[in-house]
Order: C-alpha cells, then sequence, then structure tokens
C-alpha cells in the first residue's frame, strides 16, 4: 500500500467504507439506541482516539523498519492501557502485573531488533502516540461495552477518521490510486476487514477483562506477526 496511498489517504477511504457498512447494518439490525448525557464525553474521547491514530501508525510503519516499529507501538499501548486502566476505570496495580508488564516489554524487545536514525525520531514520536491512542480505542470502551453493542461504539472510530484525515489529504493533495491497482485496494480491503474484525473482537473481550490484562492479551498480535 505504501507506493499507492498517502497517510491520509489509506484512512480516511478505509474509514468511510467501514462507515457505510455499519450504516447499512444499523438499518438491519438497529443497533442504535441514544447515549446519555454522561456518556458523550466517553464515546467521543474513544473515537477522536481511533480516528486520530491511523495515520501516525501508518506514517511510523512506513518510515521505520518492522521490527523498531512493532516495538514501539506496542510497548506504547500495553504502557498506556496501564496507565488508562489506572486513571480512568481506578484499576488496582498489583505486583504481579507490574512484573508481567516488565516481562512483556522484555520480551518484545527480545524478537523486534531496534535501530532508530535521528531522521527517525518523528516518525517512532508518532508510533508511539498511534500505540497510547490504540490503547484509548479499547481500554475506554469497558466505560460504554456493557450498554450499547460494539459496532455503535466502533461508528465513532470511522466517522472521525473520514472527518480528521479526508480534509488533510486535500491539502497536501494526495491522490487517490487507481482502481487498475487492484493489488494496492485489495490490501486496503484486507487492511478494512481485518480493523473492524479486530476491533469488534478487542471492544467484546475488553468488557469482561480489566483493561491492564487485556492490554497484556492483545500483545498476542505480536506472536501473529512473527508468524
Amino acid at each position: 500500500m505504501g507506493h499507492d496511498f498517502g497517510e491520509f489517504t489509506q484512512a480516511w477511504t478505509r474509514g468511510l467504507f467501514l462507515l457505510i457498512a455499519i450504516v447499512f447494518l444499523n438499518f438491519k439490525f438497529k443497533i442504535y439506541k441514544p447515549f446519555k448525557k454522561s456518556d458523550w464525553p466517553w464515546f467521543i474521547m474513544i473515537a477522536l482516539a481511533g480516528g486520530l491514530n491511523q495515520a501516525p501508525y501508518y506514517y511510523g510503519f512506513q518510515h521505520l523498519n518492522i521490527g523498531t516499529a512493532t516495538l514501539l507501538f506496542y510497548a506504547s499501548l500495553v504502557i498506556g492501557g496501564y496507565l488508562q486502566s489506572k486513571l480512568a476505570l481506578k484499576e488496582k496495580f498489583t505486583t504481579t502485573k507490574i512484573i508481567s508488564l516488565i516481562i512483556a516489554i522484555s520480551g518484545i524487545s527480545l524478537i523486534y531488533r531496534f535501530s532508530l536514525t535521528p531522521s527517525q525520531i518523528i516518525p517512532a514520536l508518532l508510533t508511539c502516540l498511534a500505540g497510547f491512542l490504540g490503547a484509548s480505542t479499547v481500554v475506554l470502551t469497558k466505560k460504554l461495552s456493557g450498554n450499547f453493542h460494539e459496532l455503535q461504539i466502533m461508528i465513532g472510530y470511522f466517522i472521525m477518521q473520514v472527518i480528521f484525515n479526508l480534509p488533510l489529504a486535500i491539502i497536501l493533495n494526495e491522490t487517490l490510486p487507481d482502481l487498475t491497482h487492484s493489488t494496492a485496494w485489495l490490501a486496503q480491503l484486507a487492511y478494512a476487514v481485518s480493523l473492524f474484525l479486530a476491533n469488534f473482537s478487542a471492544i467484546e473481550g475488553f468488557k469482561y477483562l480489566e483493561g491492564s490484562i487485556g492490554s497484556l492479551i492483545g500483545m498476542a498480535e505480536i506472536l501473529f506477526g512473527v508468524l
């Protein structure tokens, strides 16, 4: 995708595709129900995190080697998950959880080689930002997931992906790849489907887990990446 999609174009096109899909599903299954006043701040924070994290994530993985990007992203993801669980969910940190966090980050550093040049500082920082925002898109959903359908929570991600990334793509004169570039579009479709299924599963799973534990289990994605 990197040769055909700009950072912001890949985000808004995927967001638009998934937004249309959820709107269609809502017409068929009537999943939407009104938010209470106390629910809106959480929904907005989750939506902002989901809308903003796609471009920096993509940019980081395009400008860093895979090992460095993966290490930075997942370390930020799990640390962000711990911090947000403590601050937003008032979760207690036990000795076991802290040791598990240290072991998990040590494990990533053993799997992936870290290398960074001065010109890669900005991509590295953006990758860390994407990891922290990614934690928000799953940990904070615990404030809503018991009362609202997963698709209703997810729709905020995709609305914000379009709102934030489409104007920036226009300003930077990013263009859509030609439809004849089937490989790029098939990759985008696969990315969209995997993003949809992963977020749906994460919201459902985090409903039953503490935020820190869910963040640690989420690192299983690294094992699938290695495979």
